[in-house]
Parts: C-alpha cells; structure tokens; sequence
C-alpha cells in the first residue's frame, strides 16, 4: 500500500476502550455523534480524539488510554480545515441543493437515516445520547458529510501535514485493507458503513474489509495465517551489508561503509568471522579492494577487514590466500606508501598470515618482505605501524631463506633504528627483539646485530620495561642466541646482560616462556669462564633451580635448566659445591625423570650427578 496513505489511515485510528475508535467506519460514527465544528485533537503521542471523546475522556486532565501520556489539547486542523472546506460539496453531493441553498433530502439517505442514527447512539455515552436527537434532514446530511470527509482524506495525503501513528497492530492493517478495496463512488461508502455492525466487530477483535460489489463486509484471516515468519528466515545483518557490496561494486563510498559495518560485525560477534567467509565474503573484500586500488580508504577499511577475519581463523587465512588477498594487500602498501594508515592496517594482514608457516613464501614471493621494510623506512616515527611491521618479519624470518632476504634488505639496521626511536613503546621493543632472536641463527646474522648495536639495543629494552613479560622473553631469546658467538659472550657480560636476565627471570617466575630463554641465554653465557662466576654471583644458580622446580612438568626448561648446571658445574669445583648446597641434587634427579625420552639431555644430567656426588 502507498506509504502516504498507510500514514493518513495511522493518524485516523486511536484505540480508547469503550470511547474507542476501532476502525475506519467507527471513526465515522463518531463524527456523527459530534458537531461540524468539533476540534479534533490528539495527545502528544498522536492519538486522536473527536470532541465527544475528548470531553467524555475528562477534556486534558486524565491520561490517554493507549499510550498513557496526559492529554493535551493539540488540535489537528489540517483534518478541521480539510472537513470544512468541503462541507458545501458534501452536502451538494448528498443532498442536491435546490436554488433557494435549501436541502433536499436523497431518497437514499432518507432510507438509511434510521441505521445510521443506531451506530451512532451506540457510540455516544449516555448523557449524550439522551439529548434532542437531530432531524432527518440533518442526520442525512451529517451521514453523507462524514463519509466524503473520510473519501477526501484518502485522497489528500500530499496536503497532510502531521502523522504522528505508526500502524502497529492488527487492527490498522485490516483497516488499510479495507480502504483500499473501497469504491470511489462517493454514494456507495455511507451504504457499506451503515450496513456494518461496528461494535460486534469491535468486540471480537476482527478485522473487517468491504466488498466492492454488494458492500457487505466480511472477515479477512489474521496477519498470522497470511504470512509465517518462519517461511523464510531472517537474513543476517552481514548478509544484508554483502548483498549491498554485491549490488554496487563500483560505489567506492559503498564498499568502504560495508569494510566498516563487517569490521563491527567481527568485532561484537567472533562467530561471524567464519559465516562471512561462507557467504563470500572475503571474495567480497578482494573484489572490492581490487576496484578501487587507489581509494585509501578503501584499501584501509578492507585491509583492516581481513585482519579481524584472519585472526585466530585458519579456514579464513586459506581463503583469502586463495582468493589472492597476499598480493592485494601488498599493492595496496605499494600504491599508498605515504599513508601511514594503509600500511598500518596492511601491515596488520601479513602479520597475521605470516603466523601460518605455509604462507611466508606466499608473502616473500609478493614482494611483502621489502615493501614492510620500506614501510619502516617511510614511518620510522610512526610506533603502531612499526609494531605491525616487526611483528610479520618475526613471523616470517622462521624460515631460512626469509631470514637472508630479510638481512640483505638491510632489516637489521632498520629494526635497531626503529627501536632506539622507540624506546618507550613496548609492543616495538617486544616485536623488534622478536625479529632478532629469528635472526641470529648464524654467525654472520649474530656478527651483524652486534655491530649495529643490537646488543645494546636489547639490553636497554629490557632494562626500561622489566615488568613486561613479552620484552623480556624475546629479550632473553636474543641474548641467548647471541650469545652463541664467543665474541658476544662476552660484549653482553660487559654490557650488563647476565644480571638484567637473572632479573627478568626473577620478575616472571610464573611465565614459562621467560624462565625457558631465561636459562637459554644463561646456558650459553656460562660457556665463558668468567661468565660463570659473574651468573653465580648474580645468583643465577638458585633462579634456575627455582624455575626448575616451579615448572616441573615444562620439558624446555628442565633441557635448558640442566644445560645451565651442567655448564656451570663441569670444571669449577666451587661452583659444583655451591650447586650441592642449594639443593641441586633433588633438581637435577627429577629433572632425569621428566626427561627420560630425552636421551642427550638425561645423559648430560647423570653425568652432572656424577660430579656433585664427587665433591
């Protein structure tokens, strides 16, 4: 049905108990219990009252019944000047004015003036009803006037000014039905109203439609029975925001909006993540971003899509590779280097897919190595773009030929840059030891950290955020594997490392990923003499020992753990007592027993036994 005319049949229903007007032709009757010049009001919710009903309700001091706010006495006078206006033609038309201006009453209204005067002293109280009734004349008039100011409503909803109802219920959707089956022929309304019994189908609830034939109103089925909501099911709101990506592929403004609303999606609902994926949806992304490659806000928005679909997700991860996402995002890095945003959030996606070890060639094959160093280079001030950064060359410097690449690029001196610009910044002290510790897998990498100062760099990272757990894992990882080289065995001694990772250890006892690179890095230290008393004297054995015990059941540290005795013990007879003195034989035998698949270790363990039990 016409919105407009759903909007004027809104505004003419009201729903009052027993001064109710239930319906359209109820509505009628009511006119006819009240004058012409009636005011017809509404209370502040825009429910409608005649002057009967409004004097009747109490005339502003009580409530009105439907929405229970206090009546005011806001009148409508677009329905007054409507009525009015066309009181001449009403009566014209009924009625046939003879030339004097006097009216001839119609054979037809004469004949249901009677009816017409039941339904309307059914709908008036009492004391109103009791009053001098009008003459025929009159009611033949009044009935007719009434019925074409109802005609005229439905067909001046463009000169409406105020419609405050919304059609809620039942009720105003049978009335709709059963204005828009009415004839137009203005003689044939008043005979379909007077024919109706209003309060019989008040009563019972039911929702009447006018026959256009012979006027005789019948019952129509309920909402309920023309329509089961369960036929078909709800579509979900990312199903409506994908079926409008669909339809306009080329509006970037469009697509971006449906980046935002998916990424809300993800982030109020986890489960959507993957029912968007079964939907298309990444195809979805990817063709957008695809079209309209050079829209940086396009490409933000998407790239920021995809990482919250990605993450934690490998069934999404597999498809945006197959849906070629890798390459995209790297264009888009490519094409929008000077916007920071673009490659924050691009940066985001990679670091995401580089968790999966099948992806770092996909990534490197792209070019996505040397366009995030680039990015680095650009952003250096920028510290959220350089976590992101760090954190997928963490990820991808796994893999050997990754981790050449990465090297040859010159991403040593670009991660130790970014981590002297930041040294506050944790999340950039965390992912840039992270891509370290990856990197120091030979001697030439391990050379290459030191003489750009990476030591250092490590150091004072640690140093400047002990209380963060992460800094000092990674921290520790990349002293350890450092340390492997004689030469900075003895450069970290120098620089203070031995007693900041002894310190970490003892910040985190609780994390197993610090205790086990804790004792990493104190295992390969102590291959150095002198490192071996500077670990005893920072209390080192006991930190072991004590991590030892804590985390029984953590293979890495019992292997890490008995390395750090082992080392510290297998010549120096004092350090072999101090050992023995702090309970390291208990630790070491438990020790044996939760690593007794672990052959080299258990042997090496034995073989410190051995030598305690000598001194």
């Amino acid at each position: 049905m016409d919105p407009r005319r759903l909007e004027l049949l809104a505004l003419l229903q009201c729903r009052l108990g027993s001064f109710g007007h239930f319906d359209c032709h109820s509505l009628l009757t009511c006119l006819l219990a009240s004058t012409h010049a009636g005011a017809i009001r509404q209370c502040p919710e825009g429910h409608i009252f005649c002057a009967v009903c409004y004097i009747q309700l109490g005339g502003g001091t009580t409530a009105c019944p439907t929405c229970k706010t206090k009546l005011s006495d806001i009148r409508i006078r677009a329905l007054e000047k409507i009525r009015d206006r066309n009181l001449k033609k009403s009566q014209a038309a009924a009625g046939r004015l003879n030339d004097a201006g006097a009216l001839v009453v119609s054979e037809t209204a004469a004949e249901t003036q009677d009816s017409t005067r039941a339904v309307a002293d059914s709908s008036i109280p009492a004391p109103l009803a009791s009053a001098e009734a009008p003459s025929a004349e009159a009611a033949g008039q009044e009935a007719v006037t009434a019925a074409h100011v109802l005609l005229q409503l439905t067909h001046c909803t463009n000169r409406m000014a105020r419609c405050h109802i919304s059609p809620t219920d039942q009720g105003q959707e049978d009335t709709d039905d059963a204005m828009a089956a009415a004839p137009n022929d203005l003689a044939l309304l008043p005979q379909a109203i007077v024919r109706q019994d209003v309060q019989a189908a008040a009563a019972a609830g039911a929702s009447m439609s006018v026959n256009t034939s012979d006027g005789i109103a019948k019952k129509k089925k309920s909402k309920q029975s023309r329509s089961d909501p369960r036929s078909k099911p709800k579509k979900k709101d990312f199903e409506k925001v994908l079926e409008r990506m669909r339809a306009e592929p080329a509006n970037a403004n469009w697509q971006r909006d449906g980046f935002h609303a998916l990424h809300q999606l993800v982030i109020k609902d986890p489960g959507n993540q993957t029912a968007i994926a079964l939907k298309g949806g990444i195809r979805v992304v990817v063709a957008a971003m695809t079209a309209h490659a050079r829209h940086a806000d396009v490409q933000q928005q998407g790239c920021l899509v995809l990482t919250n679909l990605c993450s934690n997700n490998a069934y999404n991860k597999t498809v945006i590779v197959e849906a070629r996402g890798i390459s995209v995002v790297v264009q888009a890095m490519k094409t929008h280097m000077v916007n920071v945003f673009v490659q924050e959030q691009a940066c985001g996606v990679l670091a995401s897919l580089s968790v999966s070890a099948a992806n770092h060639m996909a990534i490197a094959s792209a070019g996505g190595i040397r366009v995030i160093l680039a990015a680095m280079t650009a952003h250096v001030f920028h510290a959220g773009l350089l976590q992101q950064c760090c954190g997928a060359l963490a990820n991808l410097a796994v893999d050997e030929d990754n981790q050449m690449e990465i090297v040859a690029a010159g991403g040593i001196q670009s991660i130790v840059v970014s981590m002297k610009a930041h040294a506050e910044h944790a999340g950039v002290q965390e992912q840039g030891c992270a891509v370290l510790t990856n990197l120091a897998c030979d001697a030439e990498s391990e050379t290459a950290i030191a003489d750009a100062w990476g030591i250092e760099v490590v150091l004072r990272a640690m140093m400047a955020h002990i209380g963060h757990a992460g800094v000092q894992e990674h921290g520790c990882g990349t002293l350890g594997n450092l340390a492997e080289n004689a030469d900075n065995r003895i450069a970290i001694a120098r620089a203070g490392g031995i007693s900041l990772v002894v310190e970490a250890m003892q910040a985190h006892t609780s994390r197993a990923e610090v205790q086990e690179q804790g004792c990493l890095a104190l295992s390969n230290l102590a291959a150095n003499c002198d490192n071996k008393t500077a670990i005893a004297d920072a209390g080192g054995i006991r930190v072991v020992m004590v991590a030892m015990q804590v985390h029984a059941g953590h293979t890495g540290i019992q292997e890490e753990g008995c390395d750090v005795l082992f080392n510290m013990g297998r010549s120096d007879t004092r350090l072999q007592k101090s050992i023995k003195e702090k309970g390291g034989v208990g630790v070491v035998e438990a020790a044996i027993v939760a690593l007794e698949l672990n052959a080299p270790c258990t042997m090496q363990a034995r073989a410190l036994l051995r030598k305690l039990a000598s001194v």
